[in-house]
C-alpha cells in the first residue's frame, strides 16, 4: 500500500442548461457601468445604484437620503450568490442580490456582479427586480445570470405575498449588467447519451404571457430546437413547469425536459433512443480536449485529450480490504511517458463514496493525519488532501479534489506515478515535465460536469 502526495485544486465549469422558470424584463439601471477601483472581496466593492455609486464596506453602506437629512438609505448585502465568468475573461465573477431601504416602506432588491480582476473585484450597476419581492436562486449559465424569485400578480397590493415566479435574464455587455431583451436570449447546449447519441440544444426564451388567473405563472413563450445524431431536427415550445425547463410537441408525442445537466428524453411518454443524456461542456479554446467521455448512470462527464483510455471499472483499493472505492479512471497515453522517468500507469478518476456524511478530500486517502485545505477555483469550492509514498526506487503522488455538500461524495484524484530520475542511467530518460502533466490533469478536471 502506497502513501500519496495531494495538493490543492478544483474541478470543473460545470455547464448548466436552461431550467428555472420564464423571461420577464426588467428595469437595468445601467449608470457608469463598473466603477474603476478594484478590492480584494466584492462585499467592499462599489456598486451604482439608480446612477449612485454606493461603497459596500462588510457588505453594508449607509447614507443620508439628501444633505442634513435624518433619513438614510441604507444598503445591504442580501446574498444568493452566484459564480462564473460574466465577461468572456476566463475568470470567474461573482451575481448577487442587495436590498436598499430609502426610508419608506419598501425593501428593493437589486442585481449586481462583481467581476473579477487582477487586481480584485470590480463593482457593476444594478438591475432592480422590485419591491418586496421573494427571492428564491440566483445561477450563472453560459456567461448570462438568472434570477429566480417570486413577485405579485398585476394589480395585487404589497400586502398580498409574492406568489408569481419570474426568472430576469442579465448579461454584462462591456462593463454593464443589463437585462436581456425579450426574444433575444439563446443558449446552446450539447448533451451526449447513452450509446453514443448525441443532442445539439438551442434554447431560446421569449417574451412571458401574463397569467390570466391571478395567482397563476405566466406562460412562457420560449422554445428549443433540437437536432439530434439520428437525423432529426425538431423545434418545441416551452410548457409550464415547476421542475426543470419543459420543452414538448403539442401532443406530447416528444418531450425533451431538462433538469439541471441533465435531460429526460421522452417519445410517447417513455424514455425510448436517448437515455442518460448529460451535458458537455464546449472544447476549451486552446486546450487539445477533444475527445469526450459522458456517463449518465454514473452522473458526469468529462473532456480530455485524445489517447487517453478509460477504465469504467475502475476501483481504488489502497485504503485496504473493504474500503474500495469505486470510480472512473483515465489513464495518460503512452506517448506522454515515452522517453521519460513518467509511468505508464499516472492516471486521473473520478471517484464517489456514498453516504458520507460529510464530503472532503481525506476520505479517499490513506493518509493518517492529513488535514484537508479549502480551496476556491473557478467559482468551485473544494476540499484538498495530498500524500506521497516511495518504494524500490518508485514514487507515488497523489491529489483528491472532492466536492463538499456532494452525496454520494464525489473526488477528483491525480495519481502520478515516477522512477527516480538519478537512477537511470546518464542520458537515457529525461525527467517528465511535472508542469506540464500538471496544466493537463487541471484543464481535464475544469470540464468536470456533474449531472
Amino acid at each position: 500500500m502506497h502513501a500519496k502526495l495531494s495538493f490543492v485544486g478544483v474541478a470543473a465549469g460545470l455547464l448548466v442548461l436552461l431550467s428555472g422558470f420564464f423571461l420577464v424584463n426588467f428595469l437595468s439601471h445601467q449608470g457608469a457601468g463598473v466603477s474603476q477601483d478594484a478590492h480584494q472581496d466584492f462585499k467592499n466593492a462599489t456598486y451604482t445604484i439608480d446612477g449612485t455609486a454606493v461603497t459596500l464596506v462588510n457588505g453594508s453602506a449607509e447614507t443620508p437620503a439628501a444633505p442634513g437629512s435624518a433619513s438614510s438609505i441604507v444598503t445591504h448585502y442580501f446574498g444568493n450568490e452566484a459564480t462564473g465568468d460574466l465577461n468572456g475573461d476566463g475568470v470567474p465573477d461573482v451575481a448577487f442580490l442587495l436590498t436598499q431601504q430609502t426610508g419608506g416602506s419598501g425593501t428593493f432588491y437589486y442585481a449586481v456582479a462583481a467581476l473579477k480582476t487582477s487586481t480584485g473585484y470590480v463593482g457593476t450597476n444594478a438591475v432592480l427586480l422590485g419591491d418586496r419581492i421573494a427571492p428564491q436562486t440566483t445561477e450563472i449559465r453560459n456567461g448570462q445570470v438568472l434570477v429566480n424569485y417570486a413577485t405579485r400578480a398585476s394589480g395585487e397590493p404589497m400586502t398580498a405575498s409574492p406568489s408569481v415566479g419570474v426568472t430576469a435574464y442579465l448579461r454584462v455587455e462591456g462593463t454593464t449588467l443589463e437585462t436581456v431583451p425579450a426574444g433575444g436570449n439563446v443558449i446552446q447546449a450539447f448533451y451526449s447519451c447513452a450509446a453514443g447519441k448525441t443532442i445539439n440544444a438551442i434554447f431560446h426564451t421569449g417574451a412571458v404571457k401574463p397569467a390570466t388567473t391571478p395567482g397563476e405563472p405566466p406562460t412562457p413563450t420560449g422554445s428549443v430546437a433540437l437536432t439530434l445524431s439520428d437525423g432529426r431536427a425538431l423545434t418545441l415550445p416551452q410548457t409550464i413547469s415547476a421542475d426543470g425547463g419543459r420543452y414538448a410537441l403539442p401532443d406530447d408525442s416528444f418531450v425533451f425536459w431538462v433538469k439541471g445537466n441533465g435531460a429526460l428524453v421522452l417519445e410517447g411518454g417513455k424514455e425510448k433512443s436517448y437515455l442518460g443524456c448529460i451535458t458537455v461542456v464546449p472544447q476549451p479554446s486552446g486546450t487539445n480536449l477533444s475527445q469526450v467521455y459522458a456517463n449518465g448512470t454514473e452522473g458526469f462527464s468529462f473532456r480530455l485529450p485524445e489517447g487517453y483510455t478509460t477504465n469504467a471499472s475502475y476501483r481504488y483499493q489502497e485504503l485496504g480490504p473493504g474500503k474500495d472505492i469505486i470510480g472512473t479512471k483515465f489513464t495518460i497515453p503512452a506517448s506522454l511517458a515515452a522517453g521519460t522517468n513518467l509511468a505508464g500507469d499516472t492516471y486521473i478518476s473520478v471517484e464517489t463514496i456514498p453516504q458520507a456524511s460529510t464530503c472532503t478530500a481525506t476520505l479517499f486517502l490513506d493518509a493518517p493525519g492529513a488535514a484537508p485545505q479549502q480551496v476556491t477555483d473557478n467559482g468551485v469550492e473544494y476540499a484538498v488532501a495530498s500524500s506521497t509514498g516511495a518504494g524500490a526506487g518508485n514514487r507515488y503522488e497523489e491529489t483528491v479534489y472532492a466536492l463538499p455538500g456532494t452525496n454520494p461524495c464525489i473526488a477528483v484524484r491525480y495519481f502520478i506515478h515516477y522512477g527516480v530520475f538519478e537512477n537511470y542511467p546518464a542520458g537515457s530518460v529525461r525527467a517528465f515535465d511535472r508542469s506540464a502533466l500538471l496544466a493537463q490533469f487541471d484543464a481535464i478536471r475544469r470540464t468536470l460536469t456533474i449531472r
